[in-house]
């Protein structure tokens, strides 16, 4: 549930201009949104914001005393979400419909479309 609207696992959406967001986990409602602009680290005097006219994020335009004109190449940095451990991945091996059946590594059959729910092996 994303501002009064539900989505499904797997589900994305944009937040207007500034974030799109995914859910990950339909069952809790966990959902993560990642901004659509990228930061900048601080900015010198020398250098401004511009709103592109049709375009969500500012520019960043920087006339430099020493160098000129420049336009800076922005950096993404990431944010961690908070209070949130890893979690394990699924332990699934899933042949889509439509493909041969497949056997598992161990003479076992997988039938299309259905979760082989037990199996070892490496995943190298």
């Amino acid at each position: 549930l994303y501002h009064g609207k539900l989505y499904n696992q797997g589900e994305s959406w944009d937040d207007g201009c500034k974030y799109v967001c995914t859910c990950e986990d339909g069952s809790t409602g966990m959902y993560k949104c990642t901004s659509k602009c990228p930061s900048y680290p601080a900015i010198p005097s020398y250098c401004s914001f511009t709103q592109v006219p049709g375009q969500c994020c500012p520019s960043l335009h920087c006339n430099s005393p020493t160098f000129g004109n420049y336009n800076p190449i922005p950096q993404l940095i990431p944010t961690p979400r908070p209070n949130i451990a890893p979690t394990a991945t699924n332990p699934y091996l899933i042949v889509q419909p439509g493909q041969q059946a497949v056997t598992n590594g161990q003479g076992t059959v997988v039938v299309p479309g259905q979760p082989l729910t037990s199996f070892t092996g490496n995943t190298n």
